[in-house]
């Protein structure tokens, strides 16, 4: 009987250090991680001339980004100088900032002028971002 009682208690041992060497499983694993976010984008040109296309881009990508990748796609030229402020456009798609008219290319996020350089704001899931040629501030 001494004899059964060491085996179930070797048995017990082996069992519960098997268990400890070998995690359990982690039921979050197989899940997809979110690395993207989805906005829209708007180039809007004059008043009655704007477009707005959804882009998807990486989690953490800025406005700028977002811009990038919406001209790459659309194989639409894009001009902007970096500076210690940021990024400042200059074209999209051929249609140049005008110092004699006093037209620039502004920003828009959700409707609000970007209180940043676009390069400097992290784009957030469905946020519209808007490009605009028009009168400076």
């Amino acid at each position: 009987m001494k004899k059964l009682g060491i085996f179930y208690l070797c048995a017990v041992v082996l069992f519960a250090s098997a268990c400890s060497v070998f995690p359990s499983k982690n039921t979050d694993a197989g899940l997809p991680s979110v690395t993207t976010t989805a906005v829209n984008v708007t180039i809007s040109y004059a008043e009655d001339n704007s477009s707005t296309v959804p882009v998807i881009v990486d989690k953490g990508a800025s406005a700028f980004d977002a811009l990038q990748k919406l001209t790459t796609d659309n194989s639409m030229p894009l001009d902007f100088n970096q500076s210690d402020f940021g990024v400042m456009i200059n074209g999209i798609n051929g249609v140049m900032s005008d110092n004699v008219e006093g037209k620039y290319w502004l920003w828009y996020v959700n409707g609000s002028m970007g209180s940043t350089a676009c390069d400097q704001y992290v784009v957030e899931e469905g946020d519209a971002i808007e490009f605009e040629y028009g009168a400076g501030f």
